[in-house]
């Protein structure tokens, strides 16, 4: 069969043929004959070529002319050029594509399309819109053709100019405002004097919140009118930038204000809606589509359903589908992620942030995992989790009870019956539907022109929706390719393929596709492999292509055009597993592009390190980045990462990842016998295991470490280690003595190397120590002396905490609530200064406890319901207990028994989950004062004997002795009666 004959005429001409360039072999008047015969489609008479090309020649000179060009295209061209005594003609029949003929298509198809074709019609027209009509090429000595070129050059560009204007209409509409930037800014590129363009992109930085870049857009229009046209912008224009100015000085002024208290309720969030945007050219699958609603609605009980089928069978385009027609029936709106490629706690992470809460101070996945799981429970939501491939990786992440409703799509019904879901199967399109998502695609006329043909199309691509509709992308940027001809390549494919049936479809349609491409796109393709199905950024394939960040966006636009990648949100894109498949293959074994993203994503790190919002999207291909580093042994760069990342990983409770890569950094500094390294990472690793409650494997490591800094005389590694042994040793069992000790070790070796900050640090932890004692006059003077270190630092969010503690000190004395009362609004004022919710939250809830020693009872629980609201959306579970504990307490002091037993209750369900004995033993020991208050003596002495048991486990002396008073009072009562 023929190799398809490329022609590119947008921007600087391009003519190629099975993989070759063939312009060097053709001169200039050769090239400009092809492009002539090609664009106008007709036959010509050699007469009028000669007059049009050699016009101001003699005739038998323009005529030996033609001849001469003629011949010296024959040998690369016959098969497409028909010539005669008489007559030239391109031939239509050979396989050739030509993006004019391409755009003027998707321009006509989007006119008669429904909406979500529309735009992707639209977009594959622009996206083919390169540049002026044979921008640059020039014949000096043939007029009439350049005037030719003049006005094909103006049609193109108001075509151009027509689509991108209506695109910016469709993403106003749709509230799409980063893509409406971009056309927007196309529209601008094409017509600088536009003044429509430049107003809309105005609008959309506004509409985005980039309210410096609308009002700079205008003033760049004021100065391209005045310098051009000698004209101002336009009435309409200049509202549109006193809206945007006053907007912005308002924004200012409101910036100043001072931070108010927490509201008492949360604030008013806009219903979530993740669900990719409809897919274009979808039809049929009415059947599924009512089955599953059915299943998702009208389910008593919380409805998990899994969507099965093979991969490229159109799973995810139902689940798309569904999410836009259910959309209004789930109040709290629709969460959607992709579980093939994303980490489940990053997909939690971000449902949770959906909702204005953050749980990554939670040390403990399981316990994330667990707050993002009650969140979505008390919600009314549309779950859909696509493409699962493991049960495990998701099952974190679904709510048992509550008004969800979860769909999956997923290959395999294994996974579905593991995950307890209500299986609806997906087989392929019927013979019908399938012709008509043809239909659809290319229009109705041509495949009724050619039904046979169509019908053997899509037998051979098995009626698998991916398959048909990357082949239909393909016909409709080749308007004029037979169908006939189309099915017999098929064919030809589908032989050479020597795969299981499912798959051979659409590798049939990959390769058809991939053929198409010229050598640069396929390239690009290839590399795309090296995300293996993550999303990524137009930067990020740039520095894996090794190319310019504008060349990349174009390359990746046309492989979007052909349905061979998607885009994902505003700057993402991502392909599809099986494609990420096929790429892979075409890449090979070279390693050279998976160094080259493993550089790029350490320079990301590098950069963002600080700035977690930048951080948050790329974490997959961080992960993956900092995994094929070890893999490959590159010691260094693991060594890098680490240290890099190892604050990001912390402040966002990714403390996986940090115990993974700091295990990692053992053996890069081992590998590297870098004594040094290896005792940094060993620590940060335990810090990690630390964090996540892990106190056996942490004290292991603290202990190498330290070993190891000792070994090289690293004093500080030694204070660093002893300072987190200390309190494990605290936290663990209690070991005071132990504890004491390690803290007055490690002061003296920060003393000694003159390091405020971390002396500060010890001495907070020394005050804590004596605080859990009841050494008050101690803790008192230690926390004084923290307090005053970290003041003269500047460390506002250590001196908050200290604050703190000097409340509990206080009222642990008993005679100061004055001073824990200032010390209380102190602490609130801090944390209010830094914006630091959790701080903010633990300063109110101390308030509240001097509220209640003080009897301002009815203050004391309006400072706990302000902590609570703040804790509920950090989902901190043993301070949401703590607040709750003095909450009873309150209601207790107040008489409200029913209420305090209440409260009591979940007291004990949160100590129970969150494994604290000593705050359980307090709670079930008040339950039994508020019985005895009531008079149950009963109940109150079983109350009773349980808390002594447990401060006897826990040798709490203390407790021991007022729970022995309360049970000798009730001995005492049944005496006397």
């Amino acid at each position: 069969m023929t190799a398809e004959l490329q022609l590119i005429l947008f921007g600087n001409l391009q003519i190629r043929q099975a993989d070759q360039d063939l312009a060097p072999s053709l001169s200039t008047k050769a090239q400009a004959l092809l492009c002539y015969l090609a664009e106008t489609g007709h036959l010509h008479q050699r007469a009028s070529l000669t007059g049009l090309f050699w016009g101001e020649k003699p005739e038998d000179d323009a005529r030996r002319s033609l001849r001469v060009e003629f011949a010296k295209m024959r040998p690369l061209l016959d098969e497409h050029l028909d010539i005669t005594r008489q007559t030239a003609q391109f031939m239509r029949g050979a396989p050739y594509w030509l993006d004019t003929e391409a755009f003027s298509h998707f321009l006509a198809l989007a006119q008669t399309a429904d909406a979500a074709s529309e735009r992707s019609y639209l977009r594959d027209a622009v996206a083919l819109y390169r540049g002026e009509f044979l921008s640059g090429f020039m014949l000096g000595d043939a007029t009439d053709f350049e005037e030719w070129i003049l006005a094909r050059r103006e049609h193109y560009r108001q075509g151009a100019i027509q689509a991108l204007t209506r695109l910016t209409e469709i993403c106003l509409l749709q509230k799409d405002y980063k893509p409406g930037i971009e056309h927007a800014l196309q529209l601008v590129a094409i017509d600088s004097l536009l003044e429509e363009g430049h107003r809309q992109l105005m609008h959309f930085y506004w509409l985005d919140g980039q309210r410096s870049a609308a009002l700079r857009q205008f003033e760049s229009c004021r100065a391209l009118l005045e310098s051009e046209l000698g004209i101002e912008p336009s009435a309409q224009t200049r509202e549109l930038f006193d809206q945007i100015r006053a907007a912005e000085m308002g924004q200012s002024v409101v910036s100043k204000r001072p931070l108010p208290l927490p509201p008492t309720a949360a604030p008013d969030i806009e219903a979530p809606f993740q669900a990719p945007e409809l897919v274009p050219y979808f039809l049929g699958r009415e059947t599924e589509l009512a089955a599953l609603a059915a299943l998702l609605l009208n389910s008593e009980s919380l409805p998990v359903v899994s969507l099965v089928g093979m991969g490229g069978i159109g799973k995810s385009s139902i689940a798309t589908q569904l999410a836009h027609i259910l959309r209004e029936q789930f109040d709290d709106g629709v969460l959607w992620a992709d579980a093939a490629h994303s980490d489940p706690a990053s997909i939690a992470a971000r449902w949770a942030g959906t909702f204005g809460y953050d749980f990554h101070s939670l040390p403990a996945p399981a316990e994330r995992f667990a707050a993002v799981r009650r969140l979505l429970a008390e919600k009314r939501l549309l779950i859909l989790l696509d493409d699962v491939t493991v049960a495990a990786r998701v099952k974190p992440l679904l709510p048992e009870n509550g008004r969800v409703a979860i769909l999956l799509t997923t290959r395999s019904a294994d996974i579905a019956a593991a995950l307890g879901a209500k299986i609806v199967l997906l087989d392929t399109l019927t013979p019908d539907n399938g012709r008509s998502l043809l239909a659809r695609i290319i229009g109705e006329e041509r495949v009724q022109a050619e039904s046979h043909a169509a019908a053997q199309i899509g037998q051979r691509l098995q009626h698998l929706p991916l398959a048909m509709a990357i082949a239909g992308r393909y016909l409709a940027a080749r308007p004029r390719r037979r169908l006939d001809s189309f099915a017999q390549q098929l064919s030809v494919e589908a032989e050479r393929l020597d795969l299981s049936v499912g798959d051979t479809a659409v590798r049939t349609s990959f390769t058809i596709s991939w053929q198409a491409l010229d050598d640069e796109h396929q390239r690009v393709f290839s590399l795309l492999a090296v995300f293996n199905g993550r999303h990524f950024t137009a930067e990020a394939l740039a520095h894996v292509a090794d190319v310019d960040a504008y060349l990349a966006l174009d390359r990746l636009d046309r492989l979007v055009s052909l349905s061979l990648l998607t885009e994902e949100a505003a700057t993402h894109y991502r392909q599809h597993p099986l494609l990420a498949d096929f790429a892979r293959e075409k890449m090979g074994d070279d390693n050279q592009p998976i160094h080259r993203m493993v550089d790029y994503f350490l320079q990301l790190a590098r950069q963002s390190h600080r700035q977690y919002n930048l951080l948050i999207p790329e974490w997959e291909n961080l992960d993956a980045a900092l995994n094929l580093a070890y893999r490959f042994q590159r010691w260094p760069d693991v060594l890098n990462f680490a240290n890099t990342l190892h604050s990001a990983w912390f402040a966002r409770g990714r403390f996986d990842w940090a115990r993974q890569a700091h295990e990692w950094a053992v053996a890069a500094a081992q590998a590297a016998k870098d004594t040094a390294l290896e005792a940094q990472a060993l620590c940060r690793w335990a810090q990690a295991a630390l964090e996540q409650v892990n106190f056996n494997l942490a004290a292991d490591l603290f202990r190498r470490s330290q070993a190891l800094y000792r070994q090289i005389d690293d004093l500080a590694g030694v204070a660093t280690c002893q300072f987190e042994l200390a309190r494990i040793a605290l936290d663990q069992n209690q070991r005071y003595a132990e504890a004491e000790q390690l803290l007055a070790e490690s002061r003296r070796i920060r003393e000694q190397l003159g390091e405020p900050s971390e002396v500060a640090a010890v001495v907070y932890r020394q005050a804590k120590l004596y605080m859990r004692q009841s050494r008050w006059d101690e803790a008192r003077r230690l926390s004084l002396q923290a307090f005053e270190l970290q003041e003269s630092l500047g460390q506002k969010v250590e001196m908050v905490r200290s604050l703190r503690n000097l409340v509990w000190i206080y009222m642990g004395m008993g005679n100061a609530l004055e001073e824990a009362e200032a010390c209380a609004d102190r602490a609130l004022a801090v944390a209010q200064e830094v914006e630091d919710l959790g701080e903010m939250a633990l300063a109110l809830y101390c308030r509240g406890a001097v509220d209640r020693y003080q009897k301002k009872l009815d203050e004391a629980l309006q400072r706990t319901r302000e902590s609570l609201e703040l804790l509920e959306r950090m989902g901190d579970k043993r301070s949401i207990g703590l607040v709750t504990y003095l909450q009873m307490l309150v209601h207790r002091d107040a008489g409200r028994y029913e209420e305090a037993l209440k409260l009591a209750g979940a007291c004990c369900e949160i100590f129970t989950e969150v494994e604290d004995q000593q705050e359980l033993m307090w709670t079930i020991g008040n339950i039994g004062v508020i019985h005895a208050a009531q008079h149950h003596y009963d109940e109150a002495r079983r109350y009773y004997q349980q808390s002594l048991v447990m401060g006897q486990s826990l040798q709490d002396e203390e407790w021991l002795g007022l729970i022995q008073e309360r049970l000798d009072s009730l001995d005492a009562l049944a005496g006397a009666q």
